[in-house]
């Protein structure tokens, strides 16, 4: 009984994503297979990298390079932009790009 009202609660959550468009309907069978078919710990092992891999990324600070990793990811950011992708992705790539913008900012010492 846990286990349906479980995926009963999941199926809800999805259907409320994609009726606010941050979320294609594609999508949500890709995740309910991920959560039901993956290995726990794997998917748990995997969120964990991904945030240390976002945190180093952060504070990773090189001159010579900050400026064409700003481009890159405002290149990203507008083609997904241009693809009409869901907004979770758009945003995690808005926020990106932002943060390489306020790199710049830090390594380069623009003045006006």
């Amino acid at each position: 009984m846990t286990k349906w009202q479980l995926f009963l609660q999941i199926d809800q959550s999805f259907q409320i994503h994609c009726s606010y468009g941050s979320m294609l309907e594609g999508e949500a069978d890709e995740l309910k297979s991920i959560f039901l078919e993956g290995n726990p710990y794997l998917l748990v092992i995997t969120m964990i990298v991904s945030v240390f891999h976002s945190i180093f990324n952060f504070f990773a600070f090189k001159n010579e390079s900050v400026i064409v990793s700003f481009l890159y990811q405002l290149i990203v950011f507008l083609y997904l932009l241009d693809n009409d992708t869901s907004w979770m992705i758009l945003a995690s790539s808005g926020v990106r790009c932002c943060i390489e913008f306020w790199k710049i900012g830090k390594v380069m010492h623009i003045e006006v």
